[in-house]
C-alpha cells in the first residue's frame, strides 16, 4: 500500500477499495485504524456510519500530539468540538479564564 505524509503532517494511505477513502482513493491512516478498531469491538458504535467509516462529527486525537504516531494506544475518539476545546485548553496560558469547553468565562 502506498503512503504519504500530507502538508499537515498526517499519514494518508492509498486504498481505493476502502469505502471511507476520498475521490483519489486515499484515507487518513489514523481515522482508518480507529474505525477498524471500533468495528471489531462494536459494529453498531454511534461514531460509525453504515459503511463502517467514522462519522464527520468525530475526530481522532493523538495522545502524544505526534500526528505520525498512529499506534492503537496513541489514538482516542473525540467529538469534533471537544477535540478542538481539548487542544485550546491545553495551549491556553490562562485556564482559569475558560470554562470546561474552553470558552471565555
Amino acid at each position: 500500500m502506498s503512503k504519504y505524509t500530507d502538508t499537515q503532517g498526517y499519514t494518508r494511505v492509498y486504498d481505493p477499495h476502502n469505502p471511507c477513502s476520498d475521490k483519489k482513493g486515499y484515507i487518513y491512516e489514523h481515522r482508518d485504524k480507529l474505525a477498524k478498531k471500533l468495528n471489531q469491538k462494536d459494529p453498531d458504535h454511534p461514531a460509525l456510519d453504515a459503511e463502517g467509516c467514522l462519522r464527520t462529527p468525530f475526530a481522532v486525537h493523538h495522545r502524544d500530539e505526534d500526528k505520525a504516531n498512529n499506534e492503537d494506544t496513541n489514538l482516542s475518539l473525540k467529538r469534533e468540538g471537544r477535540h478542538k476545546s481539548h487542544h485550546f485548553t491545553q495551549n491556553n496560558p490562562h485556564p482559569e479564564a475558560r470554562d470546561d469547553a474552553g470558552r471565555f468565562i
